[in-house]
């Protein structure tokens, strides 16, 4: 039995007046979140990329609102799987409208398509697993989607 288990978790402490609302995918097994992990893994070394992305994410969220020109679609198929860049750094994510985000893990992107990539496959992988667990809960009212934020029940275990 291959058992999986994961929370949505804020990644950006949320008010009340926020524009917009970013979370991350935490699987249980781990202390930190997907997004936590790749800025920790990118800080030191792409430090100016790693800043780009992160004072992006805190713009959207505290002042500006999802930004649609900041997001690049990754997947054709009905998933919302969209990637944040900042030259060859790519965070890929889940984007709810304007309102929610939330983010996974990421890494280079030194090929055509992320598919050639095992790393950013998997990224991507985890993301439409996550995804359809999250409108899963959207389509059953367990998960709302409220004017800044997400709400309802956030924890995941699946077989």
């Amino acid at each position: 039995m291959n058992l999986l288990e994961f929370e949505i978790v804020e990644f950006i402490p949320h008010n009340p007046n926020d524009k917009s609302s970013f979370y991350s995918i935490k699987l249980l097994s781990k202390s930190k979140s997907e997004a936590e992990e790749f800025f920790e893994k990118f800080e030191d070394i792409e430090k100016r990329k790693i800043d780009t992305l992160f004072s992006n994410i805190e713009n959207m969220a505290h002042r500006r609102g999802v930004i649609e020109s900041l997001f690049k679609e990754e997947s054709k198929i009905d998933d919302n799987i969209f990637c944040l860049k900042s030259e060859d750094l790519r965070l890929y994510c889940l984007k709810y409208s304007k309102v929610a985000v939330i983010l996974g893990g990421g890494d280079y992107k030194h090929v055509k398509k992320y598919q050639e990539s095992e790393e950013l496959h998997n990224h991507v992988k985890i993301l439409q697993l996550v995804c359809k667990q999250v409108d899963e809960r959207i389509k059953n009212k367990e998960i709302s989607i409220t004017d800044n934020s997400i709400e309802g029940n956030l924890i995941f275990k699946l077989e």
